[in-house]
């Protein structure tokens, strides 16, 4: 997915959270450049389309964030041709990137940037969360602006000042990937205290694995991905439908699986189309027990790159369930599913290399697989006992 490159540069629900007037702080004060009278009129003009459309904006540039292109694509350009200057700036990015639209214009989103980034730096006078952030993401990308980090993270560190979301959260991002575990978690969730449901996805996710120093905490788990998806967040909606399903942080509740599975997999979201492919292989949750279906959905999440999904493909070649077993077909879904770094599916196709199943035998990719799974901490010995 393209968009993985861009994760913490869309704006979502937040955006309708923050004081529509500010004060910019003096360490951005040479950044705003001295206005004629004709320019503070424009950005007086440009200032009240925007406030008129901010919950619009949030709205297309949530959907932009979850990939939800079909969605954001018409809204952005809507509110581009009615000339407002930071739903235009959205608008070229989709047009730079293809998103919502084929093929990529990046000549024309070129042209929207270098003429609509001076109004946009105009109406930063105001002193505006979202408009310090688009400032942000100018120079951090070159879009309208010399690319300069120095100025990115200055225009960063003024939109987390004034309290916007996902500048918090992409502050913590940094600190994340910068070792900088303690700092990132109080950053997480000064920006979850502002209802970013990006924020409360990710906390989520380091309650679910124990990440960062964190202990496993199925119970936050399940109380963040909740505030996350009650702001529609796709992912969340699906990681929430496991937790339901495997009983994790709450008791199980199939029913309730079956609805987020559903919720999200309309959004298009692999990983719960492949839960929707477990409850019709099982019949659970008041689905029809189908291996028709099963494989439909599989196939589906498995089209989109779901590890699960691959090796599920694999199970039902290998074992002949819905379809005709065939082992050579079940090796290719299982080493799919294992260059994605699925653990059982990488034992699968260690297996299937030392015993020669639906692949040539060959005891030293056998090893290979077997020591890979060594390395990222998997006990080789337990999983045979295992299966």
């Amino acid at each position: 997915m393209k968009n993985r490159l861009g994760r913490f540069l869309f704006i979502i629900f937040s955006a309708i959270l923050v004081p529509a007037i500010q004060t910019v702080p003096a360490s951005a004060q040479n950044d705003i450049m001295n206005l004629s009278a004709a320019d503070e009129e424009t950005a007086k003009k440009d200032l009240e389309i925007y406030n008129e459309q901010r919950k619009k904006l949030g709205m297309a540039l949530f959907y932009q964030f979850n990939e939800r292109y079909r969605e954001s694509f018409p809204l952005l350009k809507e509110m581009a041709q009615q000339d407002n200057p930071v739903a235009a700036f959205y608008y070229a990015e989709a047009l730079y990137n293809g998103w919502g639209t084929y093929p990529p214009n990046q000549a024309k989103a070129e042209e929207i940037f270098s003429q609509g980034i001076k109004r946009i730096t105009a109406m930063k006078k105001r002193g505006d969360g979202l408009i310090s952030y688009t400032l942000y993401y100018a120079y951090l990308k070159g879009h309208g602006k010399p690319m300069n980090m120095e100025k990115a993270m200055r225009w960063l560190d003024i939109s987390v000042e004034q309290g916007y979301g996902l500048a918090l959260f992409d502050k913590a991002q940094i600190e994340e990937k910068t070792g900088r575990f303690q700092e990132a978690m109080s950053t997480y969730l000064k920006s979850a205290e502002t209802d970013n449901p990006e924020a409360n996805f990710r906390l989520g996710l380091i309650y679910e694995k124990g990440e960062n120093g964190v202990m496993q905490n199925y119970p936050q788990a399940l109380n963040y991905y909740s505030k996350a998806a009650r702001k529609d967040h796709t992912k969340a909606e699906a990681n929430l439908g496991n937790l339901y399903y495997n009983g994790l942080g709450t008791a199980q509740n199939f029913a309730e699986a079956l609805r987020l599975f559903q919720k999200a997999a309309k959004k298009g979201n692999a990983a719960a189309m492949n839960g929707l492919g477990v409850m019709a292989l099982r019949g659970e949750g008041g689905m029809r027990k189908s291996t028709a279906d099963a494989f439909r959905y599989f196939s589906a999440s498995a089209h989109s790159g779901d590890s699960n999904a691959l090796k599920n493909l694999g199970n039902m070649y290998y074992n002949g369930i819905g379809v005709d077993a065939d082992k050579t077909k079940a090796f290719d879904y299982y080493r799919q599913s294992a260059m994605k770094d699925n653990p059982d599916a990488m034992y699968k196709v260690a297996v299937m290399y030392e015993r020669g199943i639906g692949v040539e035998k060959n005891q030293t990719s056998a090893n290979k697989w077997y020591d890979m799974l060594e390395r990222k901490g998997y006990d080789v010995n337990s999983m045979r006992g295992g299966r």
